[in-house]
């Protein structure tokens, strides 16, 4: 249960609710503000490349679901930072937060700050193009749905290099004419 301070009651109850979404993926920390803000130790951009949230609510079931977020592709900043690494499993956050009349954000006495609405893995991420505009869509999904995942890795290089960079075993793997038999020799 989340319990709210009296100035979060507050602003709840008044007209002058002004809300605002913290989003952290890897390499990549946004917000829905008209300009950046501070918290926790982490400075989220206000870009202005936010597009859309997913309709979400937030429960308290436990569920595989995923969440959805689309980012204008105007800049690129995102699909640079995205096509540099693979961030697949990777944590993702979105907070929600209040800014006061100064468009100050409040730091919450009993949580420090904005309230987290979505935590999961990051999955994946796809740049969907027409004739007049260009967004990436980032698919997040629960750590539930991991366990709907099939385990193991490919036997490639550049497999291999994802846990151990710079290896080269598997490089010169096709001129091995052995046979290599796994488990007993029987």
């Amino acid at each position: 249960m989340i319990e709210l301070t009296p100035q979060y009651r507050q602003i709840l109850e008044s007209d002058q609710m002004r809300p605002i979404h913290l989003i952290k993926l890897p390499g990549l920390n946004l917000t829905t503000a008209p300009y950046d803000i501070s918290w926790g130790g982490t400075t989220y951009q206000a870009l202005g490349i936010v597009i859309s949230l997913d309709g979400k609510r937030n429960t308290s079931e436990i569920s595989a679901n995923t969440y959805k977020l689309t980012l204008s592709n105007a800049d690129q900043t995102a699909l640079s930072i995205l096509g540099q690494n693979n961030y697949f499993g990777l944590p993702c956050r979105i907070f929600i937060g209040l800014l006061d009349d100064s468009g100050n954000l409040i730091q919450d006495g009993n949580n420090d700050g904005p309230f987290e609405f979505y935590s999961g893995l990051f999955d994946s991420w796809v740049v969907n193009e027409s004739s007049t505009k260009s967004t990436i869509e980032v698919t997040i999904r629960s750590h539930w749905a991991a366990f709907e995942r099939k385990a193991g890795r490919w036997t490639n290089t550049e497999s291999q290099q994802e846990q151990y960079p710079g290896d080269t075993i598997f490089e010169y793997a096709h001129l091995s004419e052995s046979e290599f038999k796994w488990g007993g020799t029987d």
